[in-house]
């Protein structure tokens, strides 16, 4: 190891971080534009005054929707991207906010692992 390993392994790193710090902010601002706009109120009425399905059918048309998003974005930006919407729509249907988030997490992690629950 020398310093112009040093400094080109460093360089290397500090691009990668940087670009996924950009990916992280543009999932932010989508999310904030995408809640201020009011997606998740639209998605609310639609589901449950339109529609009129079950509180655990919308819950399982949910994850089903996750799991098509997550084969073109990553965890993290999915997150940023669907949590404004869904979010208030679980709380509105009388759903436990932590439950949600471990589901959540299990339906993330095992499609982008490819492994099964």
């Amino acid at each position: 190891m020398n310093c112009e390993v040093f400094d080109a392994s460093v360089r290397k790193t500090l691009g990668i971080s940087y670009i996924f710090m950009w990916i992280i902010l543009l999932a932010l601002a989508l999310g904030v534009i995408i809640n201020g706009a009011g997606a998740g109120r639209a998605i609310e009425n639609v589901f449950i005054d339109r529609l009129g399905l079950n509180p655990c059918l919308i819950l399982i048309h949910m994850q089903l929707s996750f799991i098509l998003a997550v084969t073109f974005l990553d965890d993290t930006a999915m997150l940023e991207i669907v949590a404004p919407s869904s979010v208030p729509l679980v709380d509105s249907l009388r759903f436990d906010l932590v439950w949600y988030g471990v589901l959540y997490r299990i339906i993330v992690s095992d499609s982008l692992h490819g492994s099964s629950v």
